[in-house]
């Protein structure tokens, strides 16, 4: 080959060999192909230099290692020659900054520059200072790993060579991105986001397994998360190759070297007994607590290498939960976006007992491998149970009940009841242990009877029929006759029953149920009150549900008579049972009564919690509701963002009371004119009910009349309308025609209308509307007020304005008498009448 042929060659190659090997023929057939001679001298090259590199510098023999070893000491400073590296060029790059320093070589930022292209790399060199036969081994076994894994989320290898210098090198992939923690703190990712981001991680160690690849030195600073939220996994520096005879000999694992990080070291890497892929589940189970705790388990600051080791030797791990609790530096809310006692709570029991699995000392004790680690994962996150748990059958039928959240809705709070009964009991048996222990053994047998109800179905027991909810709860009250010698456990069990279906708005089962558990308890020898008490309060509900707002109120009542204040926890009862008394009150229009009631308990709430409690949240969104009925907007406003806010640190979405919570702030949106916030958050409140209740639910219903009405509001009529006959649809399949909600939409319906001048629709629905809001509300109520108004400015529109006015006088005396006439509300009605003239 002619000394110019062979130099138009070198040049080619020398662009090709930054290239991956699959772009290679590709970049030589777009750009030489009209040469195919070049084209095939080139590929004949290729091939030689990929012959040589296999049996050379990825095999080489100890003689070469004799002479690449003879070229270093020939060095006279020994220290990596980073001042002499800047500006200089490996090939076509030009080294430009150091980027990362590790235990076996410096890694460098380099640019090509040799006009081809622009291409960013790192470029990794061997640390001078610490040259000698086994980093050269593990330097040429990294670019053999490197080379057999080809996986989009592993830091790719372009080139690997030695500098005339005698500096064994690989040009690598460049990572724009940050290590994984401080990705996740400075995007305030929280733990569902982390979880999902660390079981990315998971895919790509199984991956590397897959290839017999155990890394060995996973840690934040060894996965970096590009700004896209792309994992890239780089450091392959002390991989080992598990059917490599040579991965394990003493170049690579030489007594004394600490080829690992201690934070994130496993036992066996400690004790320098052999790696497994247990190794880098001990290492993923240290990340995962980083990520889910903002530190490591374990405390290594001012101690000893003796004592790190002893410590992961002996020391068992904090659990993440408990890390979280005690943790006052590290603020959760900056790098969280959500607050400690709410992280805590996500963490506690499966994700604790995930973590900690990961990390036993013993590999056998471990996940078997990454893939079974991330199995446990995705159990979790799909709320299967996961096998880091003991199974039980308390465990077991909570994840039955998560998983099944739609068709079971509220039928999940059983277990938390039952939960809370044990842990009530065994409190009161220290307080008053007589009376207790009867009550301590009723809530056993309560447990024990829904955990035999639940264990007969589970899959595995169920002879491979399908168990619906409703089976369930169906089978559930059948077998309740069983209980006829208890009388005690069998009333609690109807109450607990009748709850369930209340709340998926099964009223007339749930009011059967209910009776019947009074009927159970008024027949024993001695009244059970507290029992008495339950039921009437269930009773109230249901009645509420019907829009029988004074049943609702009588039953309220007879249950705060039964059980009234104790000035002991028990009071947490009457507290819940004054709060929904105060909301049935407002629903009713006896709205300075509802304020009262409310406040009292607040203030019994707040005695008893303190500040942050579910319950206090549900009453302060009570209060709040109150406060907008009254045109207290400001006021209102407050009570509400507390309640939000206190929720929000409280639970994990979706829940009952975040979807209320956005509800309720939508409507005071409205009132204070911000139209577009308002369907803001009626349509967050729409998402979070279907994920709560399925597609037909009353719930279900408000949120899209909601944001029909902010679409009113906002004069995007046209819009509005589809999510009031998907209302509409919704109302028919859930309620009887004479209920309120069918009033509601009706209403709604008829203003759309009216404002699309489709007036002959309209006039129907409103009439209809104000007859089933009369039956159930009687003459004088404030949503009365609303049907009356749009019926006045349909009468105004046809033209008819004897009769409009007579609707609006009718709708001003009943706001007068509830409102006074100072409120907003009846100063609308007036101006409305006075616009009509005479």
């Amino acid at each position: 080959m002619k000394n110019d042929r062979w130099q138009e060659v070198s040049d080619i190659l020398d662009t090709l060999l930054t290239l991956p090997k699959e772009k290679q023929l590709t970049y030589l057939e777009d750009n030489f192909g009209g040469d195919q001679q070049l084209v095939q001298e080139v590929k004949d090259m290729l091939k030689a230099i990929s012959e040589s590199e296999k049996e050379a510098f990825l095999t080489g023999t100890h003689a070469q290692k004799r002479t690449l070893l003879a070229q270093f000491s020939k060095s006279t400073d020994h220290k990596l020659p980073q001042e002499q590296l800047l500006g200089e060029k490996v090939g076509p790059y030009q080294i430009e900054k150091l980027i990362a320093e590790g235990g076996m070589g410096n890694v460098y930022k380099a640019e090509r520059v040799d006009g081809q292209f622009e291409q960013t790399v790192a470029v990794k060199f061997i640390n001078h200072r610490n040259v000698n036969e086994s980093i050269i081994q593990r330097f040429r076994q990294e670019q053999k790993i490197l080379a057999n894994l080809n996986h989009p989320n592993i830091a790719s290898i372009l080139d690997g060579g030695i500098t005339e210098s005698g500096f064994p090198y690989l040009i690598m992939e460049y990572i724009n991105g940050r290590p994984i923690d401080e990705y996740c703190n400075r995007n305030q990712l929280n733990v569902k986001q982390r979880l999902r981001l660390f079981r990315k991680v998971l895919r790509v160690i199984d991956y590397a397994h897959s290839k017999l690849v155990v890394h060995r030195d996973l840690k934040p600073n060894n996965i970096f998360v590009m700004a896209d939220g792309t994992v890239k996994i780089l450091d392959f520096g002390i991989a080992k190759l598990l059917d490599d005879e040579s991965a394990e000999n003493p170049l690579l694992t030489q007594t004394g070297q600490r080829l690992w990080t201690p934070h994130y070291a496993a036992p066996e890497q400690v004790l320098e007994r052999p790696s497994q892929l247990q190794t880098d589940v001990y290492a993923a189970g240290i990340l995962l607590y980083r990520l889910l705790t903002g530190c490591t388990p374990y405390n290594f600051d001012q101690k000893s290498l003796h004592e790190i080791e002893a410590t992961i030797l002996k020391e068992t791990a904090p659990l993440p939960s408990q890390i979280v609790s005690a943790n006052k530096e590290f603020s959760y809310v900056k790098n969280f976006g959500q607050p400690k006692q709410q992280i805590e709570r996500t963490l506690k029991h499966e994700l604790d007992a995930i973590a900690c699995k990961a990390i036993r000392k013993e590999p056998d004790d471990r996940y078997s491998s990454i893939s079974s680690f991330l199995d446990d994962l995705e159990r979790y996150q799909k709320k299967l149970s996961v096998s880091a748990v003991r199974d039980g059958i308390i465990y077991r039928t909570r994840k039955f009940m998560l998983r099944n959240r739609k068709p079971l809705s509220y039928a999940a709070a059983v277990l938390l009841i039952i939960g809370s009964m044990v842990a009530y009991y065994t409190v009161q048996l220290n307080q008053q242990r007589r009376a207790a222990e009867a009550e301590a053994e009723k809530a056993t047998q309560i447990s024990g009877y829904l955990s035999n109800l639940f264990a007969q179905n589970y899959p595995e027991n169920a002879k491979g029929e399908d168990i619906s909810a409703s089976q369930l709860l169906d089978q559930g009250i059948k077998q309740l006759n069983s209980l006829d010698g208890q009388p005690e456990v069998q009333a609690a069990m109807l109450n607990l029953f009748a709850h369930i279906h209340q709340n998926i708005e099964e009223l007339d089962t749930a009011d059967s149920l209910a009776q019947k558990a009074i009927q159970v308890a008024q027949s024993q020898n001695e009244e059970n009150s507290s029992q008495l008490a339950s039921s009437f309060h269930t009773l109230a509900l249901v009645e509420r549900g019907r829009g029988n707002y004074d049943k609702s109120i009588e039953y309220f009542n007879r249950s705060l008579e039964l059980e009234g204040p104790t000035n002991t926890p028990a009071d947490s009862n009457y507290a819940a049972r004054l709060s929904a008394l105060a909301y049935v009150l407002r629903l009713d229009n006896n709205l300075d009564e509802a304020a009262q009631k409310n406040k009292e308990a607040i203030t019994i709430q707040k005695r008893l919690y303190g500040e942050t409690n579910i319950e206090l949240a549900e009453s302060l969104y009570i209060q709040a509701s109150i406060l907008r009925v009254l045109g207290r907007f400001e006021e209102a406003l407050k009570y509400q963002l507390d309640s939000y806010n206190m929720v929000k640190e409280l639970v994990e979405p979706p829940h009952p009371g975040l979807s209320a919570n956005l509800s309720n702030l939508a409507l005071l949106m409205e009132r204070t004119g911000d139209y577009a916030a308002a369907e803001k958050y009626s349509r967050q409140s729409l998402e979070m009910n279907i994920q709560l209740y399925g597609e037909n639910h009353s719930e279900v219903a408000s949120s899209l009349r909601n944001i029909a009405s902010s679409l009113n509001l906002q004069n995007k009529h046209a819009e509005a309308l589809p999510y009031l006959e998907r209302a509409l649809d919704v109302v028919k399949k859930a309620f009887p025609s004479t209920h309120l909600h069918w009033a509601y939409t009706y209403n709604d319906l008829g203003n759309t209308y009216i404002n699309l001048e489709q007036l002959e629709k309209a006039e129907p629905l409103l009439l209809k509307s104000l007859e089933i809001k009369r039956t159930s509300l009687g003459e004088k109520h404030l949503s009365v007020t609303a049907t009356l108004n749009n019926l006045a400015e349909l009468k105004k529109r046809k033209g008819e304005m004897d009769e409009a006015r007579d609707y609006l006088q009718q709708s001003l005396e009943v706001r007068t008498e509830i409102l006074g006439e100072g409120h907003e509300e009846t100063k609308e009605v007036v101006q409305l009448i006075s616009k009509l003239g005479d």
